[in-house]
């Protein structure tokens, strides 16, 4: 599983491949290494046999110069090449192949390279399949097979001999559909009127044929036919006619299959495909025995005896011909031969029987682990599927909050802004404030000073007045004391302009203070006020319209009143 990251991974390849000549089977070049180099690296002999060191020796100058030029697709491939020269020194599953798998492995998934990472993993599971590791093969093909569908197949180096690895695999294991499936997708990359363009058309007839579609299988065996005939390549005309003709015999084209049967047998022979020309001959003589020729039957099957081999696939074969050679001794009345043959084709059955009962059992088995190792990986994928949409959403969700969270700091800073401006307004404005109240108080502690000053000179001036009354100049003195008196009394009126010029030279002082004693009545405040301002009892007198005794009674009473003696402790009061 790759390895989920909810980041997007950009990645700069910088390859300078120049000049990397092979020694002993050419060379490529170039700044990049392309499919057709990659091709070339897989085209160098790997089999020394056991002989690791000339293996070694001969890819020294690829692993340099990949090393040299830090170019991991040089060395993925040098990984792979490696892995492959090492199964053929141990002929088995070997520690040194697997670990130059996994470095590949490894290589392809780091550079994120998924038709690289296809590779690997078709050759790991070839690697296992041919030394009959095959459920350990499984994995690795169930996962090549899904990067079918996601990686450019016009960039995997050796597309269609990869294919085929995953096609003969799947139809070894029982699993014909996802074989043909594989070689659908490989078909449009073989090279036009090749072998392996009519080794992939003849395989899915094959694989369709094995998976009870007759009439694909024609199809597709035509195909086959028609490219071969295209590219002249007997060999090829005559496997063909060969896996035709048995299809037309079902379909009652009896000469057409022996001629077909008859043109693959002399191709094979000539061409020294033995197996073939073997299959082809017993299939030959099993007709002329359904068709009483037994003459030609007894031919063909005594020219396939030679080619079979004392091995477990030629088992099948050998009851094949054992049956044939009793029906023919049968027809010539050679009892004791026919005996002979029949006890054979028994023991051959029940060994076939055997061989058979156990292979059915292994490809269920098979089957069965590659459909639940697919699930594994169909579940796998969906789980990445799924990581890289919450990925996705948590980067959206990321830049949407990065984005909020960007405006909302700018909105905070202009906000601090504004609120800088409006202190700074609000700083300017109370600082002109009171410059204009320092000014205005200014003028109204001169005015204030100017009354008190005016009331104590009246004050001297009624005295006066009051002193030549009483020393007879009452007629001259009587008027103008009368005026004094009517201009020095504190109305009503006087007292609010008074009390209102007062609280505002002095801060609100009478206001203030009538808060904290609300008993104090308008009288009290008057004979607070005038003496704050320093006056004498006769000038509050005076004022007030009362006898100096009345001030003296006021000011008892508000001693009780505030239970402080405005006489002695005004600063006091003040403090309250």
């Amino acid at each position: 599983m790759y390895k989920l990251t909810f980041t997007l991974q950009i990645r700069v390849f910088i390859c300078c491949i120049l000049g990397i000549c092979w020694s002993c089977q050419g060379g490529f070049r170039g700044s990049e290494p392309s499919v057709q180099d990659l091709d070339a690296v897989f085209a160098i002999p790997v089999d020394y046999g056991k002989d690791t060191v000339a293996l070694s020796q001969q890819f020294s100058v690829l692993i340099q110069k990949a090393q040299d030029e830090n170019e991991e697709q040089l060395l993925w491939a040098y990984y792979l090449r490696m892995a492959d020269g090492h199964s053929i020194a141990s002929d088995a599953v070997n520690a040194r192949s697997d670990e130059f798998f996994q470095k590949s492995r490894s290589i392809a998934e780091e550079i994120d390279r998924p038709e690289l990472l296809l590779i690997t993993e078709a050759r790991n599971g070839h690697y296992q399949f041919i030394y009959r590791k095959v459920s350990d093969a499984i994995p690795y093909f169930l996962r090549a097979s899904a990067l079918l569908d996601e990686v450019d197949l016009s960039q995997v180096p050796q597309l269609v001999t990869h294919i085929n690895f995953l096609a003969h695999f799947f139809s070894y294991i029982g699993d014909h559909k996802r074989a043909v499936r594989s070689l659908e997708r490989g078909l449009p990359f073989a090279a036009a009127a090749s072998r392996q363009q009519i080794d992939m058309y003849n395989s899915m007839a094959v694989y369709l044929k094995r998976d009870d579609r007759p009439e694909d299988a024609a199809h597709y065996f035509t195909r086959a036919l028609e490219v071969a005939r295209q590219a002249k390549d007997t060999v090829w005309i005559g496997i063909v006619l060969g896996n035709l003709a048995n299809m037309k015999y079902q379909n009652g084209e009896v000469e057409e299959a022996i001629a077909d049967l008859k043109q693959n047998i002399a191709y094979s022979i000539h061409y020294h495909e033995q197996l073939d020309a073997m299959r082809s001959l017993i299939e030959l003589s099993e007709i002329y025995v359904e068709q009483n020729r037994y003459m030609e039957a007894r031919s063909a099957v005594q020219q396939a005896i030679p080619y079979i081999e004392d091995k477990p696939y030629f088992l099948v074969y050998k009851l094949r011909v054992s049956k044939l050679l009793a029906k023919i001794a049968h027809y010539e009345g050679d009892l004791d031969f026919e005996l002979v043959q029949l006890s054979r084709a028994i023991r051959l059955q029940e060994a076939l029987s055997k061989r058979e009962d156990a292979e059915h059992l292994q490809r269920s088995y098979w089957r069965w682990k590659s459909e639940r190792d697919q699930n594994t990986l169909t579940a796998l994928a969906e789980e990445k599927a799924q990581n890289r949409i919450y990925s996705k959403i948590g980067l959206f969700i990321l830049f949407l909050i990065t984005v909020i969270g960007g405006l909302l700091v700018g909105r905070f800073r202009q906000k601090l802004k504004t609120q800088a401006i409006l202190a700074e307004k609000r700083r300017i404005e109370e600082s002109f404030e009171k410059q204009q109240m320092g000014e205005e108080i200014v003028v109204l502690r001169s005015s204030l000073e100017e009354f008190t000053n005016t009331l104590k000179i009246n004050d001297l001036l009624i005295q006066k007045l009051k002193d030549e009354n009483h020393q007879g100049k009452v007629v001259d003195s009587l008027e103008s004391l009368e005026d004094l008196l009517d201009s020095h009394l504190m109305t009503d009126a006087r007292w609010l302009k008074f009390k209102a010029l007062f609280d505002r030279v002095h801060q609100g002082y009478l206001a203030k203070l009538k808060r904290l004693h609300p008993q104090l009545t308008e009288n009290d405040l008057r004979i607070i006020a005038l003496q704050k301002l320093e006056l004498s009892n006769r000038s509050m007198g005076d004022i007030l319209g009362i006898s100096v005794d009345g001030v003296k009674k006021a000011k008892q009473r508000l001693k009780k009143k505030l239970d402080v003696d405005i006489f002695l402790a005004l600063s006091t009061l003040d403090q309250q």
